[in-house]
């Protein structure tokens, strides 16, 4: 009697757990995507001498009144290169 109710019992939760077997193995996967992505963001300064030169405009990115705020908003990182921390005045720094 036992092993019948054992039985029965490994049968009735198979039964209440198949349908939900499919969307268990989806999830197990595909990993979550990230509520936001980290944005990064590199502009090439006017001040270092790139082989494909600079944004004219590098400067005013950082202007008070600057065009951009809403998108600046979302950079998590803002990555300066080596040359133009280099060879950019105090004032530009």
């Amino acid at each position: 009697m036992r092993k019948i109710s054992a039985i029965l019992l490994r049968l009735a939760l198979f039964l209440l757990l198949l349908p939900a077997l499919p969307g268990m193995a989806q999830d197990m996967r595909r990993p979550a995507p990230p509520e936001r992505p980290e944005v990064w963001f590199a502009p090439l300064d006017s001040v270092a001498n790139y082989a494909q030169g600079g944004e004219r405009d590098f400067m005013s990115l950082f202007s008070n009144q600057a065009a951009w705020s809403n998108a600046l908003s979302r950079i998590d990182v803002m990555k300066f290169y080596s040359a133009f921390v280099d060879q950019a005045s105090d004032d530009q720094l």
